[in-house]
C-alpha cells in the first residue's frame, strides 16, 4: 500500500542462474513470518504458481498481449512459508551449504527447486 513502509530483514539470497531463470529471497517480516519471494521469466515462474483458473487465463492472456508488442516480461511470485517447514529446509540449506560435498551445488539447487515451488 502506497504510505505504508514495511521491513523485511533477509534470510537466504537464492542467486539468479542461467539454468533456473529465476533468483529469490527469503525474509522474515516484522512479525517473524516467513516468505519467498522469486522474479524470474513468466514461462518459468507462472508453473511454480497455484492461482484461479480465471486468473491464469487473464495472465496468459495480457503475457501474450505484451509479447506481440515485442514487450519481454517478468513475472514476481511470493508466498508465506509455514515457520517449522522453512526451519526445517534451513538446517537442510546450512549443512549443505556449508558443506565440501563435490555434488553441492547439484544439492543446493534442489533445495532452491523445493523452496521455490
Amino acid at each position: 500500500m502506497l504510505g505504508i513502509t514495511y521491513n523485511w530483514n533477509l534470510v537466504v539470497e537464492i542467486p539468479f542462474d542461467s539454468t533456473r531463470k529465476r533468483m529469490s529471497v527469503i525474509v522474515k517480516n516484522e512479525d517473524n513470518k516467513v516468505f519467498v519471494m522469486t522474479k524470474g521469466a513468466d514461462n518459468i515462474i507462472l508453473p511454480l504458481c497455484t492461482f484461479p483458473r480465471n486468473d491464469q487465463d487473464k495472465i496468459t492472456d495480457t503475457l501474450f498481449k505484451f509479447s506481440c508488442c515485442g514487450l519481454r516480461t517478468l513475472v514476481m511470485a511470493q508466498r508465506e512459508i509455514d515457520p517449522e517447514i522453512f526451519e526445517v529446509w534451513f538446517k537442510e540449506f546450512e549443512k549443505v551449504n556449508f558443506s565440501i560435498d563435490d555434488d553441492k551445488e547439484e544439492q543446493l539447487s534442489l533445495l532452491y527447486e523445493e523452496i521455490e515451488v
